[in-house]
């Protein structure tokens, strides 16, 4: 069970679930004070909704691969530490990821449903419409720029016109509601739905669809969608009134189709819709539109996104300072020589469960036959007492770990150790210097220096080389030796840029005491691009020098 709950693909899914609301709940904070403080066309409503479900998706799907992948190891934008070690946690992230795979069943069959329902009414109980409406559509399509002609037919399962396709796009005209309208109502709605084609309106709800169908435990998604569906709708009454149809009658008749409408599949197109059907009318009958009022419900559910986080984050920060205040001391790590090689693993996966070495057993344990004793029995009714175990003799074995290595192996081992020892008494101790430059004087760090030398010299160099020894079939000789290769190159540029400063030291005192030439056979000028020389040779050190090498 801990290995499913641990599973990298659920894990990350749950992750990718979990910053979806703070994502897209920044992206609708930002369009809501947009459109609080300016009033926007229906035009840029509906660019800015559909660019930010394209977002939110991407997000969505970034956020999973990034976290299946190990790429990212927390959650932003919160640093939530090292989560995957605590065990509920892992379990409450795959329950999430499992519930949203089980309901995410419920989106998937409505949007497959709908897709159904479309072409069973591009087949179904379909009659030709009057050739004027067909004139009109084939004229006004041509003007518009369509590149496949829209089809219209009279449909008896639709109550409201709607739009279907692209490639070969239809439009479905109700026959009850639709021969009660005027002509100029008529060709008003079908000017409507042309312009849903014109836009591309068909394609790009396929996708905000889909976006709608994975996405569908998220309110901000949803209020996006809707802010789609208003700005699409607006764009086309736009049109309409731009061809010079009059409001009034044009407005009406939206409203005569929205009493007798019914629920429409989710893919298709209509004039009509329930939501938002007020604000439309004002915008054709031409009332200015009213900045729409900061609420609470507003930002509600971004605001309760933030304090889930945020109370998680509290909770596991202070765990783990609790696991950090039970933490050993800056040289515990230096009686284990393995620690040059897998602490940069630990610090950049926390998470990775550590596999300790399996302790070898040199002791030979050697039992000595011997009968039982003859049972005595005190009373007849008393069970017979079960005979003592056999002795056992303990035969340790006092050959030293280092006796049973080969020479070289032996070498080996000793080197590794003298490199350490090394690397911490320069490498270790210049990068505690750089890091506390600022906060002690020249007499500090000189006392720290000095107890720092002194914990090196308690060290136990002997029992560390007798401890490698001990598990060297168990060590990854190669990254060891990668290390402790990087550590000597770097001890040895230390040692060069050393000795090159101190001979530039050396020049510039000799040439302020003297102001002549050091050596008879050399000028001043000359003197001068020695000292260039050199300047260049400890500059180009210092570009090539990584520090620091090896983390201990």
């Amino acid at each position: 069970m801990t290995g499913f709950s641990q599973s990298a693909l659920l894990q990350a899914l749950g992750w990718a679930t979990l910053n979806s609301f703070w994502q897209v709940g920044i992206l609708w904070c930002l369009f809501a004070l947009a459109r609080r403080f300016r009033p926007l066309g229906p035009g840029i409503q509906y660019r800015a909704a559909v660019g930010s479900l394209a977002l939110a998706f991407a997000g969505f799907a970034g956020s999973l691969y990034l976290f299946y992948t190990g790429t990212l190891k927390v959650s932003a934008p919160f640093n939530l530490g090292r989560l995957s070690d605590t065990a509920w946690f892992s379990a409450t992230l795959t329950a999430a990821s499992l519930a949203y795979i089980v309901v995410l069943f419920i989106p998937v069959s409505r949007l497959l449903h709908n897709w159904r329902l479309l072409h069973h009414l591009r087949r179904s109980q379909l009659a030709k419409a009057p050739v004027q409406y067909r004139l009109f559509v084939q004229r006004v399509g041509a003007h518009l720029g369509l590149r496949k002609p829209a089809k219209v037919y009279l449909s008896a399962l639709v109550q409201s016109p709607l739009t279907i396709g692209y490639f070969k796009p239809l439009i479905l005209l109700p026959v009850a509601s639709f021969n009660q309208l005027s002509t100029q109502q008529a060709e008003a709605i079908l000017l409507h739905e042309l312009a849903h084609i014109r836009r591309f309106d068909f394609l790009v709800n396929i996708g905000i669809s889909i976006v709608h169908t994975l996405l569908y435990f998220n309110p901000f998604v949803r209020l996006f969608v809707r802010v789609a569906e208003d700005g699409r709708e607006g764009c086309c009454d736009k049109m309409v009134l731009q061809f010079g149809y009059d409001r009034l009658a044009y407005a009406s008749a939206l409203l005569h189709l929205e009493k007798l409408s019914a629920p429409l599949p989710q893919l298709a197109l209509a004039a009509t819709g329930k939501s938002q059907l007020l604000n439309r009318i004002e915008a054709i009958v031409g009332q200015p539109a009213k900045l729409p009022r900061l609420k609470f419900t507003h930002f509600a559910g971004l605001l309760a996104s933030a304090l889930c986080l945020l109370a998680l984050h509290s909770l596991l920060v202070i765990k783990q300072q609790s696991r950090a205040e039970k933490g050993s001391s800056m040289l515990d790590g230096f009686a284990n020589p393995f620690g040059l090689a897998h602490q940069d693993e630990e610090m950049l996966a926390p998470d990775a469960p550590l596999k300790p070495f399996k302790k070898q057993n040199n002791q030979k344990t050697i039992a000595l036959n011997s009968p039982p004793p003859e049972p005595i029995f005190l009373d007849p009714e008393l069970q017979p007492m079960a005979p003592p175990p056999p002795p056992i003799v303990q035969v340790v074995n006092t050959e030293a770990p280092m006796d049973q290595l080969a020479a070289q192996e032996k070498e080996q081992v000793n080197e590794a150790v003298m490199t350490t020892q090394k690397a911490l008494a320069t490498l270790e101790w210049e990068k505690m210097e750089a890091q506390m430059a600022d906060a002690l004087n020249e007499q500090e760090k000189a006392e720290a220096h000095q107890q720092y030398q002194e914990q090196l010299a308690a060290i136990n160099w002997k029992q560390m080389a007798d401890n490698l020894a001990s598990r060297y079939h168990q060590t990854n000789w190669d990254e060891i030796n990668q290390y402790l290769g990087n550590a000597r190159q770097q001890m040895r540029l230390d040692s060069l840029m050393n000795s090159l400063q101190m001979a530039l030291n050396q020049l510039n005192r000799e040439r302020n005491q003297h102001g002549n030439p050091v050596l008879p056979d050399y000028s001043v000028r000359q003197i001068a691009n020695l000292q260039e020389h050199i300047q260049q040779s400890l500059d180009s050190l210092q570009e090539v020098r990584i520090r620091p090498v090896v983390k201990f």
